[in-house]
């Protein structure tokens, strides 16, 4: 089974895009799923996100956008890119 990361990162070449965030709904619930094949509340599982991105190599964090909380206040949400070296490290 691949790491939330590695599955992430393969969710975000199929669909062509260079970064991903928390209203990326789609791409981070798909590659979680796919990567530990659980299926638990968004919230915990876009926290286990985070974290696996914000600690892999294959991504990098680079600025915030504005959305809202699951409760509904305003908060920045970070945005991962996936480096160009990433299907390399994907491939190991």
């Amino acid at each position: 089974m691949p790491t939330i990361a590695q599955a992430i990162a393969a969710e975000m070449i199929k669909k062509g895009r260079t970064s991903v965030w928390f209203g990326h709904f789609d791409i981070w619930h798909a590659g979680y799923l796919s990567s530990t094949g659980k299926s638990i509340h968004p919230k915990d599982a876009w926290q286990a996100v985070r974290t696996a991105l914000a600690n892999s190599k294959e991504f990098e964090q680079k600025g915030y956008i504005r959305g809202s909380t699951w409760s509904g206040r305003e908060i920045l949400h970070p945005r991962y890119f996936l480096l160009k070296t990433a299907p390399l490290l994907m491939q190991k």
